[in-house]
């Protein structure tokens, strides 16, 4: 598991850079609200919406 990237895989890149070509805007490897020990890979904090 140490060797799985956290953050910024392949597949993420892509979503991310899909997202911002809509002019979305949107938090990177944001920690939640409540849940402070779980982290959302995308997260739109306005619709409350998060993606993992």
């Amino acid at each position: 598991m140490s060797r799985q990237r956290r953050r910024d895989t392949v597949p993420e890149l892509a979503l991310r850079k899909a997202l911002h070509r809509r002019g979305l805007r949107f938090r990177v490897d944001h920690p939640l609200p409540d849940l402070r020990r779980r982290r959302a890979d995308v997260l739109f904090t306005r619709a409350h919406i998060a993606v993992f």
